[in-house]
């Protein structure tokens, strides 16, 4: 099983919407978890650009790529 990130920054990014906010648990635990689902999408397919291009080393051009393709459904090709 992989290891979850900390929900604390997820509970303060929902919070800084201000006002008189309250969030609870379950609502950072779930943001924290998509988040996290996103993040591990998108660094599977930055892997995959590097490879593609015959490199074992994760570029930053290869993470905005994998970002557009995951995020946006832009097929940057």
């Amino acid at each position: 099983m992989r290891k979850k990130l900390p929900v604390a920054p997820f509970d303060r990014a929902l919070r800084a919407v201000g006002g008189d906010v309250r969030v609870s648990r379950k609502a950072s635990e779930t943001l924290r978890d998509h988040v996290q689902r996103l993040a591990e999408e998108i660094g599977k397919r930055a892997g995959e650009i590097a490879a593609s291009r015959g490199s074992r080393f994760v570029e930053r051009a290869d993470v905005e790529r994998a970002f557009a393709e995951v995020v946006f459904g832009i097929d940057s090709d």
